[in-house]
C-alpha cells in the first residue's frame, strides 16, 4: 500500500496541466501552464484555426501569468473544438482537450469631451462589436501523437 502512496505523491508532484483563458475585448486566448512541469507546444487546432511549430514553444511552469501564449484566432465560429499538442520535459506526449463557445458583444465607445466650461462631460458614440469567449478546458493528458 505504501508502494502506491508514493506513486500517488510523485505522480502530484509532475502533474501537467494547462488554463486557457479569453483575453477581453480580442479576438485572442491566452494559454498558461498551471502544472508542475515545463510544457512545449508542439502544435493546436481550435475549430479551423491550426498552427504547427517546427520548434515547440515553452510554455513555463510555476510563472503564472507572467508567462504564456498568445493566440489569435482568425477564424471565429460559434462553437469551436480545442486541442493542444504537448511534450513534457522528458519527451512525454500529452493532448489537452476543451472547447470555444464565441458569443458576440457590443461595447459602447466613449470619449471625454472637454467644452469650454472645463468640465468634463461623456458622451456616446458608436458602439464596437467583439467576440467574447466562454472557454472549458476537459483535461489533459497522456497520448501518443503523431505529427
Amino acid at each position: 500500500k505504501q508502494t502506491l502512496i508514493n506513486k500517488r505523491m510523485k505522480d502530484l508532484q509532475d502533474y501537467v496541466a494547462i488554463s486557457v483563458l479569453p483575453m477581453p475585448g480580442t479576438d485572442s486566448i491566452k494559454i498558461m501552464n498551471v502544472g508542475k512541469q515545463n510544457l512545449y507546444l508542439k502544435q493546436y487546432g481550435i475549430g479551423k484555426n491550426t498552427e504547427t511549430f517546427s520548434d515547440p514553444l515553452l510554455i513555463p511552469a510555476g510563472t503564472g501569468e507572467n508567462s504564456n501564449l498568445r493566440i489569435t484566432l482568425k477564424s471565429l465560429e460559434q462553437v469551436m473544438s480545442m486541442k493542444f499538442y504537448l511534450l513534457g520535459e522528458l519527451g512525454e506526449k500529452y493532448v489537452s482537450t476543451g472547447q470555444v463557445i464565441v458569443e458576440q458583444q457590443t461595447l459602447p465607445i466613449f470619449s471625454n469631451v472637454l467644452p469650454e466650461s472645463g468640465t468634463a462631460i461623456s458622451q456616446t458614440v458608436p458602439s464596437i462589436t467583439v467576440p467574447k469567449f466562454l472557454i472549458w478546458t476537459f483535461k489533459t493528458e497522456k497520448y501518443g501523437w503523431m505529427i
